[in-house]
């Protein structure tokens, strides 16, 4: 992953010159106890070598997680709240901050079809 070459002269001239030199070699036994892992190039702002990362078990990439912000007003929405009241006791599990995460989610869709009509009901 990254940049394909690693290791750089005169950059920016006609004389430049890029090479793959920095290598990592494994076994098969040794891929197969690290299935999961990554080389990757790095960025090395003062040498004419790019740094290799070797992760083992690298994290997925995942979306920016956008955090849930609760409105007071809908504390004065009936039906917001008999949602939470109905689901709260069918959600699967005893853990309560999956429980809480689960009553994020319904308040989430509540809230988008809620909002589609909000400057209407305001009008009212």
């Amino acid at each position: 992953m990254g940049y394909q070459f690693t290791w750089f002269k005169s950059i920016g001239t006609d004389q430049s010159k890029e090479a793959q030199i920095d290598r990592a070699l494994v076994s098969s036994t040794w891929q197969n106890m690290f299935a999961n892992a990554v080389l990757q190039t790095l960025v090395a702002p003062i040498s004419d070598h790019t740094p290799l990362l070797l992760q083992l078990d690298p994290i997925p990439w995942r979306q920016p997680h956008h955090s849930f912000k609760f409105n007071n007003s809908w504390l004065l929405e009936p039906d917001l709240v008999e949602l939470v009241k109905t689901n709260w006791a069918q959600y699967p599990s005893t853990n309560l901050i999956a429980k809480l995460q689960y009553c994020v989610d319904d308040m989430t869709t509540w809230s988008r079809n809620f909002s589609l009509n909000f400057r209407g009901r305001i009008n009212k």
